[in-house]
């Protein structure tokens, strides 16, 4: 989800008790927790906290649409477009050039909805095809080429980067 992310505001805007989703952190996290019925709280007193959940839950469903979108797609399509999403989400800045995290080939397949055998393959072609490159923080986006042809990325990038 990304530096700053709030987890169970579906919860919050539900009438009744509703668990929706389970959070597994890849990388080191640092949570702060809510006293039961703070957030609850803050909406209902504030009208701009309100807009800022109503806002994150407008993200989300941009973003389910998005993988929906993708579950059509091909194997090479699917990998790539998981590994930027990881990238983006890896940095402060929704920087596509940010490290990819070091995780398990297992669980970047399970993101993208392959099998761990097909992922490793597709990694190590877009290694040997100059993709992607390993650098001392990890796996990174070597070039955006791919991923503006296939129309993961906005053409406005320059494409050698």
């Amino acid at each position: 989800m990304g530096s700053g992310a709030l987890i169970g505001d579906l919860a919050l805007l539900s009438p009744e008790p509703i668990r929706s989703v389970d959070v597994v952190a890849i990388t080191a996290v640092t949570l702060l927790k809510f006293r039961d019925g703070a957030l609850k709280e803050a909406l209902e007193s504030s009208p701009t906290a309100l807009a800022l959940i109503a806002g994150l839950q407008a993200q989300r469903l941009k973003v389910l649409g998005e993988r929906l979108m993708l579950m059509h797609e091909d194997a090479t399509t699917r990998l790539l477009a998981t590994l930027l999403e990881l990238a983006r989400l890896n940095g402060p800045a929704d920087d596509p050039h940010q490290p990819i995290p070091t995780i398990s080939q297992n669980e970047i397949a399970a993101i993208a909805g392959l099998s761990r055998g097909t992922t490793s393959t597709l990694i190590n072609k877009l290694r040997s095809n100059g993709t992607l490159e390993k650098g001392v923080e990890g796996l990174r986006f070597a070039t955006l080429t791919p991923l503006q042809r296939r129309g993961l990325l906005p053409n406005i990038l320059p494409l050698s980067a």
